[in-house]
């Protein structure tokens, strides 16, 4: 609703030549990363705090907090920019969560990454930006975990390793 009426606003100062489309561009950017650095780190401190997903409250925090600001900031903008390119505001809303359903599938939660590799579906996968946040989230929280992980015979894990016999272990950090 706010971008519906800035560029309504916009449209106005742009007709009259007062405002250049730099300065409205400019002055929504600055006024967005406040609330995007504000809310991404009070999400991160609940949900390492919460989760209890490290021992050390800090060892992932800094990695985790920047992925996950980087994903809020893309969905943000994006929908700052359905909305300023499109005229009604149901057809931005649509346009949004195509973005973000597309983003999801392509991130590798809907679908295995395994699966995307290789295939038709590559080209998406490796130019979708939540493919490579979630990713960096998952490393930043497990990075430097040594938990005992066991490998499934005839899983991709189990030939990494090179197991023969079962059980077959590895590391949370070998496995990531």
């Amino acid at each position: 609703p706010v971008m519906t009426n800035i560029r309504d606003m916009f449209h106005r100062h742009r007709a009259s030549a007062t405002y250049d489309s730099a300065s409205i561009g400019w002055a929504l950017g600055s006024a967005e990363k406040l609330f995007i650095v504000l809310s991404s780190a009070v999400f991160c401190i609940i949900f390492q705090t919460t989760g209890s997903l490290n021992d050390s409250f800090y060892r992932g925090m800094v990695g985790f907090w920047g992925f996950f600001t980087f994903n809020f900031a893309i969905y943000s903008y994006f929908g700052q920019a359905f909305v300023s390119l499109v005229e009604p505001s149901a057809t931005a809303i649509i346009l949004s969560s195509v973005f973000i359903g597309l983003n999801n599938f392509f991130a590798g939660l809907i679908v295995r990454p395994q699966l995307m590799v290789g295939g038709f579906y590559a080209l998406p996968f490796y130019i979708c930006p939540g493919h490579y946040v979630y990713e960096g989230m998952i490393i930043s929280l497990y990075r430097e975990d040594n938990s005992e992980v066991i490998a499934d015979e005839g899983s991709d894990f189990w030939d990494f390793l090179g197991c023969t016999e079962s059980p077959c272990t590895g590391s949370l950090n070998q496995y990531i």
